[in-house]
């Protein structure tokens, strides 16, 4: 399925990857904060159509930015073993490891 994105931009989706995306308030969606210069996550206050606008909540403060500008988060795999943590984990016990026999036969000869 074709898509075409508020920039400008096109790609071609199989229906599953699709998903539903409502502005109405409360929902908590992703937007590119010119203040904090970086996506913030924060709630819907109001979704102007006529001029393509959201107005968003977070953090105590108020902030209005085009539609293009908001994403939703990315889903989170559920029932996924997380691998690369565990590899992270694995790899610094083992590179601690390394480095702690090389200290001591240093210090040892």
């Amino acid at each position: 399925m074709a898509v075409e994105f508020l920039n400008g931009g096109e790609s071609r989706l199989p229906r599953h990857q699709l998903r539903d995306l409502s502005m109405t308030p409360g929902t908590h969606l992703e937007f590119d904060s010119t203040l904090n210069m970086m996506f913030v996550y924060g709630r819907v206050l109001q979704f102007d159509r006529n001029a393509l606008t959201v107005t968003f909540d977070y953090w105590g403060m108020k902030e209005t930015v085009p539609l293009s500008k908001v994403r939703m988060r990315r889903e989170k795999k559920t029932g996924r073993f997380n691998f690369e943590w565990w590899m992270y984990l694995a790899c610094g016990m083992v590179g601690g490891g390394l480095l702690s026999w090389l200290a001591t036969w240093l210090i040892m000869r």
